[in-house]
């Protein structure tokens, strides 16, 4: 007999597609930063309509410039070893 999903068409016995939850993690932001970006939002001149929007494009910006951002497809290439002889000879 096949497997039942719940709220699914009975003739079907793949379970539903979930995609992968986020992380998220909590950062630490000094009140009066966060007033400032309070009232960046509430000025609404800018089309930001919440603190998590602001905030990561933000944190975005800074990671592009920086060079972080987007993430590399492929990791850096490693760099290569030095030597452990000395180049005078001793």
């Amino acid at each position: 007999m096949p497997v039942m999903y719940r709220n699914m068409n009975p003739m079907v016995s793949e379970p539903p597609q979930v995609k992968p939850r986020r992380r998220y993690v909590n950062a630490g932001i000094p009140a009066e930063i966060m007033d400032l970006v309070d009232q960046v939002i509430d000025s609404h001149r800018y089309g930001f309509i919440s603190r998590n929007g602001f905030i990561l494009d933000a944190v975005k910006k800074q990671l592009e410039k920086l060079g972080f951002y987007p993430p590399r497809m492929y990791p850096a290439r490693p760099r290569p070893k030095r030597s452990r002889t000395r180049q005078n000879g001793h």
